[in-house]
């Protein structure tokens, strides 16, 4: 990575917001992909660099566009990262542009990916857990339920949720 340039980050909830996010931002200034991210439950984070202006005016209109689509969690443009930083970033995420290197791995099936899925979702907070719920097509829960649902109730409710979507 180059020091000397600005980072610029989208984070969201889902893939689909955050590829629009990267081809709005690639399509609307000088900027580069550098890299993608994803978290777990969901989250996606994108990552570009490019002189400062036009990191801050891709990541602007980046996020613009994946919020129509989408939910954008958090967006932040760093002008001159640290050096720390960059090496951070290389050993921590996955580069956009090294695909055919990444050997896609088979979703999990059976009791072992709810175990996964049940681990994933214990690590997120309660309101990112109903903000998931929300976002659900067909979740067995009303948005009244949800707003005063425990974590433990959400995390179980959103397991069986995807068992029964497969």
């Amino acid at each position: 990575m180059r020091t000397q340039e600005a980072a610029g980050f989208i984070e969201t909830f889902g893939f689909v917001p955050a590829v629009e996010a990267a081809d709005v931002c690639v399509k609307t200034a000088n900027v580069t992909l550098l890299a993608k991210h994803c978290s777990g439950a969901g989250l996606v984070t994108i990552i570009i660099r490019g002189d400062v202006g036009a990191v801050k005016a891709a990541i602007e209109a980046g996020t613009i566009a994946a919020d129509r689509i989408g939910q954008v969690i958090t967006s932040h443009v760093i002008a001159r990262p640290a050096t720390e930083l960059d090496r951070l970033l290389c050993s921590y995420v996955q580069p956009a542009q090294a695909k055919d290197a990444v050997k896609e791995q088979p979703a999990p099936t059976g009791q072992g990916a709810a175990v996964a899925t049940e681990a994933e979702l214990s690590g997120q907070k309660t309101v990112t857990l109903r903000n998931m719920a929300r976002q659900l097509s067909g979740f067995p829960m009303s948005k009244q339920e949800i707003k005063f649902a425990n974590k433990a109730s959400l995390i179980s409710a959103i397991i069986e949720y995807h068992q029964k979507v497969k």
